[in-house]
C-alpha cells in the first residue's frame, strides 16, 4: 500500500540528510508530481480542518524550514509519528474484519441453510394441507 505523506516525509529526510537544500527538493517533487501538493493539503493551511492535522502540521515543519530553521529532528518525530498512527488505523481495522465478514455470511449462507434443513418438515407440512 501506497502511503503519500510517509513517502513524502521520508524523500525529505533524506535529502536534508545527503546535504541537499529544502526548496530544491520540493521543486523537484513537484516536477514529478505537479498536483501533488494540492491533492494532499500540503500549503494549504487556508483550508485548515482537523481531520488533516498531520498534513498541516508537516506544512508547518516545511515552512520553519524554507525559513531557514533546522527541520531535520523534528521531520523524523513527525515521520514517527506518523507511522506510529498509521499503525493504529490498521489494528483498529483488522479488529473490525471480522465482524464485517459475518455480514455476507448472514445474508447469503444462512437462510440457505435454514432451508436445507427445514425443507423435510415444509414438504411435509405442505403435503398434509393438500390432502
Amino acid at each position: 500500500m501506497k502511503c503519500e505523506l510517509l513517502t513524502f516525509t521520508e524523500t525529505l529526510i533524506f535529502s536534508i540528510k545527503a546535504g541537499r537544500p529544502l526548496s530544491s527538493t520540493l521543486e523537484s517533487i513537484k516536477q514529478n508530481d505537479p498536483n501533488f501538493f494540492s491533492k494532499n493539503k500540503i500549503f494549504n493551511c487556508d483550508e485548515y480542518d482537523p481531520k488533516h492535522t498531520m498534513s498541516y502540521e508537516l506544512t508547518l515543519i516545511i515552512n520553519r524550514g524554507l525559513a531557514g530553521l533546522p527541520i531535520l529532528k523534528t521531520l523524523e518525530d513527525f515521520h514517527a509519528r506518523a507511522l506510529e498512527k498509521i499503525d493504529f488505523m490498521i489494528d483498529e481495522h483488522s479488529k473490525k474484519a471480522p465482524f464485517l465478514a459475518m455480514i455476507p455470511l448472514f445474508v447469503f449462507q444462512v437462510p440457505s441453510l435454514l432451508l436445507l434443513f427445514f425443507y423435510p418438515l415444509i414438504d411435509q407440512f405442505l403435503s398434509e394441507i393438500g390432502q
